[in-house]
């Protein structure tokens, strides 16, 4: 018969310190960086209006915004709520290891299971179960501490078992389909008790088979807990009630569906929680070792059986939510299995710590001890040390981009895209508390009909409407502000923004929506949340007044706030002061031109067929940029006007910069401005690449980098930074055509639509001495750098329209190519490109405004990659059937060229390559430099996972590996996606550089260097 567990277990009370102290690191962190739209809207309810639910949806009870009323600073409410959230989230996982271990080893083993959820768990997926978005973890904590109150196999006072009634209820409030994640814990405890635990002592003889099993404490504690969960479920839906928003499906999808939408979610999930999953069997494996030593089996038993549980718990969490139809409303999303993927950390935890401290119950009595040292240095260790300053940075990061231009515009209302309203809203606001001003700004988009009564009440005369500017051209915007105001007229536009102002009130009613319950999309998927021709339906009334809490908040509320709102929480304009500090230490610049020389004799890069020409209109260059930090080193950037260059001619170009400079490989970026008339510099299509200009413009560049770094010694500069836009050079150049190809050259004019987005941001990084005159300036945009203003050589456009700005303004001027894969200038000529282009430039020189450099910074990495495989009749077929339709005079010589490219890969075919990623910091603005020419949607895949406020791409940055297309690119096919020396990574490839990237951003943002 297995041993009985040590019926002493330790005092709750020093674990929950220490998941206390470990909540305050997370919280005072680089934690807030992930903030969105749904993570802010708790926050807003809390400031705006309080209702019982999340707004909009009846499925999430809003206890924790309730707490957080009295905290009028949206920063600091804002840190309260998550406050709250994460120390739920973390006791979950200990209270968890208590429930279901019930003896000394539950602090061990639940110190030892957060620590693998905090080092193991997709960063995402952790932030979004620690801040309450995915209301898992801390509503499990209510219901876990109300269970082990209420219900025990020991007797319970009626006060114990009032608290624990009270907290189950709480804890179905805040998520009413708890029942389905605490179930199966309650069933499994059970069956695991009878298989590990002693039986109790006989029954009497006397009475039947009920009252004997009821004698069985492990029955009474079944019955008890599943009384709860039905208790707590009723109400839970009861007060569902109370939402205006009650017709949330929760029903199932046909049975025919149900192996279907099992297989999604797991792949979801797979995709996912691939690695935490391998590291949770990993742990579970090591503990193995345990059932095979005499003196720890019966122990390791018992662990192992608290395992089985939270894994069975899993699988029907799985089974319960996978068939319903409100999952797959929402694309299977793995979201819904989060708390059960969590519960397998303190579960596989037990199996590795728990019987080697069942051997020493006085030990494992004091592990709640050892969590206070232990959780808190875990919780550093993955985010940072905790300092206000750190998580009010990340907070600007998240959700400071719009703020600057609705301040200055005075806008009283933000309308648009959910994802960025929101956020917009709440910093802006929170930019406006630091001032000490009293208006307040107003989101108008989804999730705002709560809210109506409060911002239709703003005078008609006094409304300036700020719609942001949509992330992506193909995603549609919500439209409430279209049906609010619709009389609305532009009257100014910014970088993120157009302003309108209003001509008359708002309609008395309210849009209905016929997705009322339909769930957030992340940015880039397609859906009109407010149709604009919707019908109205009467508006409910509520007073104008924000809530307070009409209870007594709880002491470890108190505790909570009171920690957070100490030092400079009471006084925001300590954490500017910082930063102003900060910003006071010198920065010095010097920058460089050199040109490169070529001529008449050499083959010019960037056709399908070789060619040359005569002349030259503008300098080839290659122009380095070198900014000095004192105490974080120097940082060099140099652009190229060539079309691209390897890496047999640019790492012994960056490693002699290194020595000679002074500086570390990953502090050196180059670029090439991907000019498309300059002498060739790759072998590619039908012509090999000129060595001896590639030579000159190796040698270029690093001279180019020296004579920037000589000129150091001028002494200090100032940086400062616009975002300024030019959206009419380029633009997707990737339409569909009627015949379902996808454009390159011919004629287009069966165009049906574009099928990706085009970025016009013109981010403008500019460089000034003491005397405020420029020393350097940087530039950054998005479109395919061809066309000429007159026959010959040239820098193109954007090169051309540097130079002329440099005898213009002064200084150096330098242009690095974004991400333009899949943009070109299709009908602005050359000469008007450079006039448009100089006028956009100078436009944002005169809006720049200073900004503080506390660093510079830079990482790089090896990043492996595979040739593609493909079908060589497929291919032909493909670029023959486009050549010979669009392209017919030049068609057999183009399809001839692609041949010969496609025998030089054959043989090449899965083979493995390596190149490089990189990001650098000046400040807080972030360059980031990929191998390719890459699609525009990974690059603004890339700035909007990104933690930093200002990102921009920098692509043909250190090698060059062909096109980037990402899957969907693939999928459509066309010139970019045909096999060749021009796109030969598998397909993946490009979505795997933008996780990369954003894990170097991620390393730089908490100060890794």
């Amino acid at each position: 018969m297995p041993t009985p567990p040590p019926t002493r277990t330790p005092a709750g009370w020093p674990f929950a310190l220490a998941c206390l102290v470990a909540a305050l690191c997370v919280d005072l962190s680089g934690f807030h960086e992930r903030h969105h739209g749904d993570s802010l809207v708790p926050v807003m309810v809390s400031l705006y209006k309080w209702e019982p639910f999340y707004w909009g949806q009846n499925r999430f009870g809003m206890p924790v915004p309730l707490l957080a009323t009295p905290f009028t600073h949206p920063f600091t409410n804002l840190l309260v709520q998550n406050g709250l959230n994460i120390f739920g989230g973390l006791a979950a996982l200990g209270l968890l290891a208590r429930f279901l271990l019930r003896d000394p080893i539950w602090a061990g083993v639940g110190a030892a299971g957060i620590v693998l959820f905090l080092v193991s768990f997709p960063d995402n997926e952790r932030f979004e179960v620690l801040n309450g978005s995915q209301p898992y973890l801390a509503p499990l904590a209510l219901a876990l501490a109300g269970t082990l109150l209420a219900v025990g196999t020991g007797p319970r006072p009626i006060t114990r078992r009032a608290a624990g009634v009270l907290l189950t209820l709480l804890a179905y409030w805040y998520n009413a389909g708890l029942g389905m994640m605490t179930a199966p814990l309650v069933a499994g405890r059970f069956l695991a008790a009878l298989r590990v635990e002693s039986a109790p002592p006989p029954a009497a003889s006397s009475g039947g088979p009920v009252r004997r099993a009821w004698a069985d404490p492990r029955v009474r504690e079944l019955a008890g807990g599943i009384a709860l969960i039905g208790l707590g479920t009723v109400a839970g839906l009861l007060l569902t009630k109370l939402s205006p928003d009650n017709d949330t499906n929760y029903g199932f999808v046909p049975p025919g569906e149900w192996v279907g939408a099992w297989a999604a979610l797991a792949d979801n999930t797979l995709d996912g929680f691939g690695g935490y999953l391998a590291a949770v069997a990993g742990v579970a494996a090591a503990g193995l070792i345990w059932l095979v030593i005499p003196s720890t089996r019966a122990a390791a038993v018992r662990c192992w059986a608290a395992f089985g549980v939270v894994a069975a718990g899993l699988v029907a969490l799985f089974l319960l939510v996978g068939p319903t139809a409100w999952v797959k409303f929402s694309g299977h999303s793995s979201r819904y299995l989060f708390g059960g993927l969590a519960a397998l950390a303190p579960g596989a935890a037990a199996v590795l710590v728990g019987p080697g401290l069942a051997v020493g119950p006085a030990v494992a009595r004091r592990a709640g001890w050892a969590a206070l040292i232990v959780l808190p240095a875990v919780a550093v260790g993955v985010y940072g040390p905790p300092s206000a300053t750190a998580a009010r940075a990340a907070v600007d990061r998240a959700t400071g981009r719009w703020t600057d231009d609705l301040l200055a515009t005075g806008c009283t209302h933000v309308g648009g895209d959910y994802w960025a309203v929101w956020p917009a809203t709440f910093h802006a606001n929170m930019t406006l508390a630091d001032r000490g001003e009293k208006r307040v700004i107003w989101g108008v988009t989804h999730r705002s009909l709560s809210t109506y009564h409060l911002w239709s009440k703003v005078p008609p005369e006094r409304v300036r409407l700020g719609v942001l500017n949509p992330a992506r051209p193909d995603y549609q915007a919500d439209t409430l502000w279209q049906w609010a105001y619709p009389d609305a007229a532009p009257v100014e536009t910014r970088p993120t923004l157009t302003v309108y102002v209003s001509r008359g009130p708002p309609p008395p009613g309210r849009p209905a929506r016929a997705d009322r319950d339909a769930p957030s999309p992340r940015p880039g998927v397609p859906t009109a949340w407010f149709p604009a021709a919707a019908g109205r339906v009467t508006i409910r009334r509520h007073s104008p007044t924000r809530p307070r809490c009409p209870v007594r908040h709880a002491p470890l509320a108190l505790l909570l706030v009171a920690v957070l709102t100490s030092g400079s929480l009471v006084s925001p304009a300590r954490t500017f002061a910082g930063r102003e500090a900060t910003a006071s230490a010198p920065l010095r610049v010097g920058a460089a031109a050199v040109e490169l020389v070529a001529d008449d004799d050499m083959v010019i890069g960037g056709s399908i067929l070789p060619f040359k020409v005569t002349g030259q209109d503008g300098k080839l260059r290659a122009v380095a940029v070198v900014v000095e930090k004192p105490g974080s080193g120097k940082l060099v950037i140099v652009a190229c006007d060539v079309l691209m260059l390897n890496r047999d001619l640019l790492d012994p170009a960056v490693e002699e910069i290194a020595t000679a400079l002074g500086v570390p490989a990953a502090h050196v970026l180059i670029n090439c401005t991907h000019t498309h008339h300059a002498p060739s510099t790759c072998t590619v299509h039908g012509y090999p690449r000129d060595e001896l200009f590639c030579r000159r413009v190796q040698k270029a560049i690093v001279k180019a980098a020296r004579d920037a770094d000589a000129k150091l010694k001028d002494g200090g500069a100032t940086f400062h930074f616009r975002l300024g836009e030019e959206s009419s050079i380029g633009q997707n150049s990737r339409l569909l055509l009627k015949d379902d190809t996808i454009f390159w050259i011919g004629p287009r004019d069966d165009a049906v639509r574009p099928t990706g987005p085009f970025d016009p941001e013109l981010p403008v990084l500019a460089f000034r001495g003491p005397d405020g005159k420029p020393r350097a300036t940087i530039f950054n945009h998005s479109t395919h750098t061809i066309g000429v203003r007159k026959p010959g050589r040239s820098p193109s456009f954007y090169g051309l329209a540097a130079q002329e700005l440099e005898d213009e303004i002064g200084g150096v001027v330098s242009f690095l190519e974004g991400a333009s894969g899949s943009t070109h200038n299709l009908g602005v000529p050359a000469a008007e490109a450079t006039v448009r282009m100089k006028q956009a430039v100078k436009d944002a020189l005169g809006k720049a405004a200073p900004r503080p450099v506390d660093r510079v910074a830079g990482l790089k990495k090896p990043f492996t990659f595979k040739v593609r495989t493909f079908d060589e009749a497929k291919e032909d077929a493909a670029v023959s059937a486009y050549c010979k339709k669009r392209a017919a005079k030049a068609a057999d010589d183009y399809i001839e060229a692609f041949r010969k490219q496609r025998a030089v890969l054959a043989p090449k075919q899965g083979e493995e390559r390596t190149t490089w990623v990189q990001a650098v910091l000046i400040g807080d603005v972030a360059i980031v430099g990929v191998p390719a020419e890459f699609f525009t949607v990974l690059g603004q895949d890339i700035k909007r996972r990104s933690p930093f406020r200002y990102t921009y791409v920098a692509e043909l940055a250190n090698d060059w590996i062909g096109y980037l297309p990402d899957r969907k690119g693939h999928e459509l096919g066309g010139y970019q996606t045909w096999t060749g020396l021009h796109s030969y990574a598998e397909p993946g490839t490009g979505e795997r550089v933008v996780d990369e990237t954003v894990k170097l951003l991620d390393e730089l943002a908490k100060g890794k260097k």
